[in-house]
């Protein structure tokens, strides 16, 4: 079954059909969630409401037969609503800050002290530009799709997207330039989303998605609809009793024939 047919299909509610098309998914999903929320616990509660969500819900306009923008869409607005109510858009103390690398054990080489100032400066980002930059650079998502799952325009997108990248700089510097780390690290656009990538890479590389996962949601699929009861009754009732009745039609017509060519 390809994605777009059983994209079709979820449409009438077909849950072996939805997670056809989820499965696949669920990795980037529950990294996702990882690196916007900070906590494993949350992440895995957010996937498992946002495929339910999606689940329940039809694909919205505008994202075409494209079933992990559509999923993305759901967990963000997982986590608006998470977040819905805290007194300013940089209020952090719904979350902790994002996905903490572990220490290195020895001396840090170049590229783990470069993680760790992303990893900061990160943490110290408006929510909305962190989020932006984790579906840009690590969810890979397009500018289309970007304002399919934002809901914004994709001018609005774009200059977020510049903004965003702007503002972290301006975080790097403020720290102040780590003396492993060459000050020209994150000078140029480039250079800054290949630091990103990397930190995102090594971020995520260990995580695994719940084994569980479709366990719990299984158990949620809702029953068939009283219309789909009602039509598979008829259905069993018209098969139990039409045998019978077809076999003593044939039996009657049978009978007529033989007294006809009889009484002939």
């Amino acid at each position: 079954m390809t994605e777009s047919l059983a994209l079709l299909r979820c449409q009438s509610g077909e849950f072996l059909a939805f997670r056809h098309v989820a499965d696949p998914y669920q990795d980037v999903l529950y990294r996702t969630a990882i690196l916007i929320t900070g906590s494993p616990t949350l992440a895995e509660a957010q996937v498992r409401e946002a495929i339910y969500a999606a689940r329940r819900g039809r694909q919205p306009g505008g994202l075409g037969a494209q079933a992990k923008p559509w999923l993305l869409r759901s967990l963000i607005r997982q986590e608006s609503e998470l977040t819905t109510g805290s007194s300013s858009p940089s209020d952090h103390s719904q979350h902790p800050a994002p996905f903490r690398i572990p220490p290195p054990p020895r001396k840090p080489s170049g590229s783990d002290l470069k993680r760790q100032q992303i990893r900061r400066a990160l943490g110290a980002l408006d929510p909305a530009h962190r989020h932006l930059l984790i579906l840009r650079y690590f969810a890979n998502l397009s500018v289309p799709q970007l304002s399919a799952v934002l809901e914004e325009p994709e001018d609005d997108i774009e200059s977020r997207r510049r903004e965003a990248l702007g503002q972290l700089r301006l975080r790097l510097i403020a720290m102040g330039a780590d003396a492993d780390v060459p000050p020209g690290s994150f000078a140029t656009d480039q250079a800054l989303v290949d630091a990103l990538r990397d930190y995102f890479s090594a971020a995520t590389a260990a995580l695994r998605v719940p084994a569980d996962l479709w366990d719990a949601l299984e158990s949620r699929a809702p029953g068939p609809s009283w219309f789909t009861r009602i039509r598979r009754k008829v259905l069993a009732a018209t098969s139990r009793f039409w045998t019978p009745l077809a076999a003593t039609g044939a039996a009657a017509a049978l009978a007529s024939a033989v007294i006809c060519a009889y009484t002939a």
